[in-house]
């Protein structure tokens, strides 16, 4: 998902990293964390070497990651 979609934010991770990226978001979801703060959250997880995900990003990576969370 995010190599393809977002190249700038994949570049030199491994797929353990990215995988972080949707497994942090998932617990803050199960413990009840809200929206704005785990967008937030995602925001500073697929951040890359000084490449920020835009607004946009952020929340279509939030959109992704919510309906695979367990």
């Amino acid at each position: 998902m995010l190599r393809g979609r977002y190249p700038d934010l994949a570049i030199h991770r491994n797929d353990a990293l990215i995988k972080h990226i949707a497994i942090e978001p998932c617990i803050d979801l199960a413990n009840g964390v809200d929206e704005q703060t785990v967008i937030a959250a995602i925001g500073e997880l697929a951040e890359n070497r000084g490449t920020a995900p835009t607004t946009e990003q952020t929340q279509q990576i939030y959109t992704l990651v919510g309906p695979v969370c367990p």
